[in-house]
């Protein structure tokens, strides 16, 4: 049986962390109020003999108490009817002093997918996306796991891939042969000045023919230019439109950027539009006269519902990229194509992308889909929303999440949710046809 550590606990699990820290903060007020009458704030301290100032930090501790202990049976509990299992951690991100590390394993024939609020420290931080890890899994309720690294005292090896060392080196050659497909980086940064209206850009104030009806969601309001590709001004790309302009809307109100997760192909709150030609007398007034939104100065509201502040400069880098574990069911059918023409051994049903190599080729591999892009093959936080079988099988456009940080406001931060990234996708007879009704946009985060 696994020995659970009180002390892993307390140091790792955030709930825990946070809930010591109210029994300590609000204990050491109570203290002082109770016995000395002082009261401790931002500003000053003071004496005042008010007794509300011995119910607020009681309450706290109280309600660090009452949630350790909650926090403290559900843990106790999953190691006392636990079943260890082995699992792939499938993202890793931390800000400030927490942070989300997702994981998915399988039991009893089902495959599961959650994650774990920790604390951010150098055990924590340590674990990235494509480790194997062993889990604790609750056998009543299998969705309840704990990484057993950080909240057992016993030592475990993770679990070895499908395939030896030289089996995965040949087979990601073979796939690499077989599914490269070019695609275009794109790096961005933070412009010091408004760009020019037709200019490639993220954000800032699109190009729009005063004459046609601007895109609008299904309150009414103008969608919110999230890029603008002149597709004239950057490298050739195979299939892709080598002039025009190709432009990418969302709705800013709705907290989840547009995305309709019943219906994703429905451009209600998002829009992806071409402009096969644009007119040159068009100017920045005539755009602003249309009450166009500028990411450069949203609302408070849109702020709290737009990927970021601000307006990006793009730079295009030629790149090939070969299909990436993120696409799950994808990748396992690429590898088994690979693996019979190479006479190696074929994953099973039960297999996942993160079963197959050691972790450094999957990290390979993984790290390809990863950053803002036109082509290529597309990364997700959590899975590939598309089944085997739907028509959407070209990546068109991905942002990713990306923090610059210098420090100003705007910051040159881009965040969807925590740490996530979004996807559009059309199909490649769609695309060569330059039609872009038929698209379908994802979003995801761990």
């Amino acid at each position: 049986m696994e020995r659970l550590s009180l002390k892993k606990a307390l140091k790792n699990d955030y709930t825990m962390t946070v809930s010591l820290c109210c029994i300590l903060i609000g204990g050491i007020l109570f203290f002082l109020h109770d016995k000395f009458g002082l009261v401790i704030s931002k500003r000053e301290i003071k004496t005042d003999g008010s007794i509300v100032y011995s119910i607020i930090p009681g309450a706290i501790a109280l309600f660090g108490i009452l949630n350790a202990f909650r926090r403290w049976l559900r843990i106790r509990g999953i190691f006392e009817r636990g079943v260890t299992v082995p699992a792939t951690v499938t993202n890793s991100s931390f800000f400030k002093d927490r942070g989300r590390i997702s994981y998915r394993y399988a039991y009893e024939g089902s495959e599961y997918r959650t994650g774990l609020a920790l604390c951010r420290n150098k055990v924590t931080e340590a674990i990235g996306g494509g480790e194997k890890v062993f889990v604790i899994v609750d056998e009543r309720k299998p969705k309840r796991s704990l990484i057993l690294s950080l909240y057992s005292d016993n030592e475990e090896k993770p679990p070895s891939s499908l395939y030896t060392g030289g089996q995965a080196e040949q087979l990601v050659a073979e796939l690499r042969r077989r599914t490269a497909l070019p695609s275009l980086a794109i790096h961005a940064r933070l412009a010091d000045e408004p760009l020019a209206l037709t200019t490639s850009k993220f954000g800032g104030l699109p190009y729009w023919n005063p004459a046609e009806a601007y895109p609008v969601g299904v309150d009414g309001r103008k969608l919110i230019m999230l890029a603008q590709l002149n597709m004239a001004d950057i490298p050739p790309l195979e299939g892709f439109p080598s002039t025009g302009l190709l432009q990418f809307f969302i709705g800013g109100g709705d907290g989840l950027f547009g995305l309709d997760l019943d219906a994703p192909t429905e451009q209600k709150n998002w829009r992806v539009v071409y402009h096969e030609s644009m007119d040159g007398s068009v100017t920045d007034e005539a755009v602003r006269s249309l009450g166009v939104p500028d990411s450069r100065c949203l609302s408070d509201a849109e702020k709290e519902n737009f990927p970021f502040e601000g307006e990006f400069a793009l730079a295009f880098e030629k790149a090939e990229s070969t299909i990436s574990p993120a696409s799950d069911e994808r990748f396992i059918a690429a590898v088994r194509e690979s693996a019979d023409a190479l006479g190696l051994p074929l994953p099973d049903d039960s297999t996942t992308a993160y079963d197959l190599f050691g972790e450094d080729l999957y990290g390979g591999l993984a790290e390809q889909s990863l950053g803002h892009h036109l082509g290529g093959y597309p990364d997700f936080t959590q899975y590939d929303p598309r089944p085997l079988s739907d028509r959407h099988d070209t990546l068109l456009f991905q942002m990713d999440s990306e923090y610059v940080g210098t420090g100003g406001s705007p910051s040159g931060e881009i965040m969807w949710g925590d740490m996530g990234v979004a996807n559009f996708f059309i199909s490649r007879e769609a695309l060569l046809r330059r039609d872009f009704s038929d698209i379908l946009y994802n979003w995801d985060c761990g």
